[in-house]
């Protein structure tokens, strides 16, 4: 498995206007965990995927955003399927609304909620060999498409605080952001 994670977060429509110089712990702790997990990803903007970053290499995609992102993730979904790719996982505020944002953007697992225990979950039920969990039904803190059809779970609990000690979001991955050198982390 190599995904490659989108920061599509404060984008609107796919160029972040405003707070050029931020990069946001969710996309991080989504880095965090695949690398607690042993899995190698790379973490983008979704300016720098959008204006042509090469994604040949990567299986599946991971796109992190905000309710006034979804333009932004529906164009990245787009340009993802165009070359026939694997599973799109979204994930942050923009999940809170998980039939809207399967339903717009195209996506095929949004994760709802805090999505620690979620992700090393799908994860290890198959998306690491590239499909969708086989107990995708059992994963709590999820929806998921299986053809046109769109399936809500119930919300996971809220995690242990332990948990954040156990997937640290990334630090090493912040050096992909153009303005790394001077951005508030």
């Amino acid at each position: 498995m190599k995904p490659l994670i989108v920061d599509a977060l404060a984008s609107g429509k796919g160029v972040r206007k405003t707070t050029r110089d931020v990069i946001g712990a969710g996309p991080r702790t989504v880095a965090g965990i695949l690398e607690a997990l042993g899995v190698q990803t790379q973490l983008i903007s979704v300016e720098d995927f959008l204006e042509g970053y090469k994604i040949s290499e990567y299986d599946s995609l991971f796109i992190s955003g905000m309710s006034s992102d979804i333009s932004a993730i529906q164009r990245t979904v787009r340009k993802w399927r165009k070359n026939g790719r694997g599973i799109v996982v979204i994930g942050g505020p923009v999940a809170s609304e998980p039939l809207r944002v399967l339903e717009r953007t195209g996506g095929d697992i949004a994760i709802t909620g805090e999505g620690e225990y979620t992700i090393e979950e799908i994860i290890e039920g198959g998306l690491a060999d590239g499909a969708i969990p086989d107990n995708v039904d059992e994963i709590r803190g999820i929806s998921y498409r299986i053809g046109k059809k769109i399936k809500v779970n119930p919300l996971r609990p809220v995690q242990p605080k332990t948990i954040f000690h156990k997937y640290p979001p990334s630090t090493e991955k912040i050096t992909s952001y153009r303005l790394h050198k001077s951005a508030r982390v």
